[in-house]
């Protein structure tokens, strides 16, 4: 962001099951129908889509996590699964260890160092310990966003935001996890359903003592009628959300559904404080979305739902609001995090130039150019493809069931003197950029296993044997 000295303030609304971050005033309706030629029958949208980057961080007492980058996979890999219907999807750009003891337990305190540490260039998620000095197994906060507001002079817009996790809500970190988290980390999903503008949908009931109860009889008129027929203007806004006003129940503790994720007609009563409440039985929540409190039934996001983070997506990311600088491009998906396309001696690549791919998707290595392309390996979500197979290119299913992109074209290499030389039969008669090597990286050796698929290193030599000049060139 380019602003120097805003105004601020962190929003916080503290909930049971998440603490979640929210705006102040309460949500605004969002023109549903802008997007809603992305909607049809099928959940998929088929128009825009977005990448937003991700940067994983753990928070250590001096001891690192095990396998971290590993971990850090998993759990972008897992915001990819519970998105990707709505081509939103999330770029991996790395992880680290903050050996910090002071910031294994999140709370108010260590806020703005969080903020520090949360850099322009992506959405920062924070693996902590404990919420507020909580033990790391109560009935706490499971997890949080953190909403900084600045006021730019043209009003109130958001500055950041940043995301923690407590570690147990992690199943990667928590061997005791409940089975039917899978790969899908509910937790993270909803903090990110906030991160990109959505509310509960029990949002607007009254906050006592740091609990919602019942709404008072000034308050009534605050709450989704149980019809739906408010939505423009109550509750989340949103419309194929149904109106919930179950969390007082579920908060002081009386189990509101069963196991199967029906409710208990005994945990609805009639509102006796409001002279308009209607009976709790004629509520009709929904109970597996990712933005209630049903913690043991969520399993995704309504379309409306989708739709909005869209929306508030394109609002955001334009110039000097704050998803600007957090936004990556479709081709970034297809680009390996670690790894190059260097080869060795007889095309045989050393192991630091593995390519690695990030999980979260459906990966099919294509024959290239192919009328109807042969798949010569396929990935599944879960797994990190390794490798890229020459003459393949690459699909994401997720993000087309017909585009590839970066065919790769053997490029043996010869070591001749501590010099590098690359050759590629497709070399000639091609279209190329032309990068001028400076005098350090002329001299690094290790430059080739760096290059991105598609760049290739040419030395030229006099016939003294002096170097006359050394490019990169790319194919455009």
């Amino acid at each position: 962001m380019i602003h120097e000295n805003p105004t601020e303030f962190q929003t916080i609304m503290p909930f049971f099951g998440e603490q979640c971050g929210t705006h102040s005033p309460p949500p605004t309706k969002r023109d549903l129908n802008k997007s809603g030629a992305e909607v049809g029958s099928n959940p998929v949208f088929t128009n825009t889509q977005y990448v937003l980057n991700v940067k994983v961080h753990f928070i250590s007492n001096n001891v690192p996590v095990a396998d971290q980058q590993n971990k850090a996979l998993d759990i972008v890999g897992s915001l990819n699964i519970n998105y990707n219907p709505a081509n939103i999807f999330f770029k991996y750009k790395g992880y680290d260890n903050i050996s910090n003891p002071a910031l294994l337990n999140f709370n108010s305190t260590n806020i703005n160092t969080h903020f520090t540490l949360s850099t322009p260039d992506a959405i920062h998620i924070f693996i902590s310990d404990t919420f507020n000095g909580q033990s790391p197994t109560s009935q706490g906060t499971n997890g949080i966003c953190i909403t900084r507001m600045a006021n730019f002079g043209s009003g109130f817009n958001i500055y950041d935001k940043f995301i923690v996790i407590r570690k147990d809500q992690i199943p990667v970190l928590n061997s005791s996890a409940p089975s039917n988290i899978d790969f899908k980390y509910y937790t993270l999903a909803h903090e990110m359903g906030h991160y990109l503008g959505l509310y509960h949908t029990h949002t607007q009931w009254k906050m006592v003592g740091g609990q919602l109860e019942e709404a008072n009889d000034a308050e009534c008129g605050l709450e989704e009628n149980y019809n739906g027929s408010q939505w423009s203007t109550l509750g989340d806004r949103i419309q194929d959300t149904n109106p919930d006003r179950s969390i007082r129940k579920y908060m002081n503790g009386s189990a509101m559904y069963n196991s199967n994720c029906t409710i208990r007609p005994q945990g609805w009563q009639a509102n006796a404080t409001c002279s308009t409440s209607v009976n709790f039985n004629l509520f009709n929540p929904s109970m597996n979305n990712i933005m209630a409190y049903y913690n043991t039934c969520r399993t995704g996001f309504s379309q409306g739902q989708y739709t909005y983070m869209k929306n508030f997506i394109a609002d955001e990311s334009v110039p000097n609001r704050f998803l600007n600088t957090k936004m990556n491009t479709i081709d970034a998906l297809y680009l390996a995090f670690e790894g190059g396309y260097a080869g060795g001696h007889q095309g045989t690549p050393p192991p630091s130039t593995i390519l690695r791919f990030q999980k979260g998707f459906d990966y099919e290595f294509v024959g290239c150019g192919q009328t109807t392309p042969s798949v010569i390996q396929s990935y599944g979500i879960h797994q990190i493809p390794t490798g890229h197979p020459y003459l393949t290119s690459i699909k994401i299913t997720q993000v087309s069931n017909t585009d590839t992109q970066n065919c790769n074209y053997p490029m043996p290499s010869s070591f001749n003197g501590g010099e590098v030389i690359t050759f590629d039969t497709m070399m000639y008669g091609g279209d190329y950029e032309i990068k001028k090597l400076n005098n350090q990286e002329v001299l690094n050796e290790n430059l080739i296993n760096s290059l991105p698929n598609g760049h290739h290193i040419i030395k030229k030599y006099l016939d003294n044997g002096q170097i006359l000049e050394s490019n990169i060139i790319k194919n455009k």
